[in-house]
């Protein structure tokens, strides 16, 4: 429901603008001088993310971590500021640095003890976070006097936290456990690749929408207190795939 009216707010947004500004379209040949812009997009995306791994909790003790790997949506957003030049003809491209973000999402699974199906005795969730600040490169070619397709890659650095892993007992006996640290920051490299259409809206504002697929990197659990001092629980991707709408100001 909150990612279909952030959508839905977007859209309209830049239906009322491009109604608006109707008259003031403008066609390639006005836009042969470089210029510095500002662009913000925000969008759902889909994850399937999570990894089956196995983990030796103790010297003695090995367990199997099973990941739910549903698909799962969040909302990715994302603010982009640089440098506009006109390439050659038709043809602009925009280089800058980008900053972007996700809301929370939850991830869960199962622990079979010593690695035995049999003794799924419980079930482990945690909350993550990403960002990441990239180098962004974007290339458009003026296919109407309004209307442009675009490719666009970055690639940098993510900076991904980890919150409150905690294992649920299945059946009666048993006590929750919490073998890792409560927060986990990890450094992680992260990259994105894009398409979509972009619309002139008036001289200096343009709207577009456009599919995004993302490697947020590799997220991790310290081990905590009285565990393995070796034990890690590593996610070593975070993909994602969206959609993004965005609204870009040229100066």
């Amino acid at each position: 429901m909150v990612v279909k009216k952030q959508c839905l707010a977007v859209l309209v947004s830049l239906n009322f603008i491009s109604s608006a500004a109707s008259a003031g379209n403008i066609g390639a040949e006005e836009q042969t001088t470089s210029h510095w812009f500002f662009s913000a997009s925000s969008g759902p995306v889909w994850t399937n993310a999570g990894e089956d791994q196995t983990i030796s909790v103790l010297p003695t003790v090995t367990n199997t971590y099973v990941a739910n790997r549903n698909t799962r949506t969040l909302i990715a957003s994302e603010i982009f500021f640089g440098y506009q030049s006109n390439i050659m003809l038709n043809y602009f491209g925009q280089l800058g640095v980008s900053y972007a973000f996700t809301d929370l999402i939850k991830f869960s699974g199962n622990i079979w003890e010593d690695s035995d199906p049999n003794s799924n005795y419980y079930a482990y969730r945690y909350d993550a976070m990403y960002t990441h600040i990239n180098i962004k490169g974007k290339i458009y070619k003026q296919w109407t006097t309004t209307v442009a397709p675009y490719l666009g890659a970055s690639l940098g650095v993510g900076f991904n936290r980890t919150d409150y892993f905690y294992a649920t007992p299945l059946v009666s006996g048993k006590e929750p456990m919490q073998p890792f640290m409560n927060r986990s920051l990890y450094d992680a490299f992260a990259y994105t690749f894009e398409a979509g259409f972009q619309k002139i809206i008036n001289t200096h504002l343009f709207g577009g929408i456009g599919y995004q697929f993302s490697d947020w990197g590799k997220n991790s659990f310290n081990p905590g207190s009285g565990s393995n001092p070796s034990l890690a629980y590593k996610t070593q991707h975070f993909y994602t795939n969206g959609l993004q709408l965005y609204l870009t100001y040229i100066r």
